[in-house]
């Protein structure tokens, strides 16, 4: 009898609210905010819903597309750089690698 694991790897995934982690959502909602703000700026009721319903669906269909390419694209884009890694590398682990 072979012994399993208590934990099933492939059920492991990130907690999502409308398709988008709840770090990537706030991001969403803060574009939005951003049109909101110009429409206040400006005084016109139009550019206010216009402006806030826009800036999150842009905002959210970007960071969908991002996040459903990388999973861990939010903690990539919101973690602070460090000056140790160089710029421009990246660096993916691969299941079974191979030499370039």
């Amino acid at each position: 009898m072979k012994a399993t694991s208590g934990v099933l790897v492939q059920v492991q995934r990130q907690m999502t609210f409308l398709g988008l982690p709840p770090r990537l959502l706030m991001l969403s909602v803060m574009a939005g905010t951003a049109g909101l703000i110009a429409g206040v700026a400006l005084g016109s009721p139009a550019i206010l819903l216009i402006g806030f319903v826009g800036g999150f669906a842009v905002a959210w269909i970007h960071l969908f597309r991002r996040a459903r390419e990388d999973l861990h694209y939010d903690r990539r884009i919101l973690s602070a750089p460090r000056f140790w890694i160089g710029h421009g590398q990246h660096r993916a682990l691969v299941a079974g690698g191979g030499c370039r």
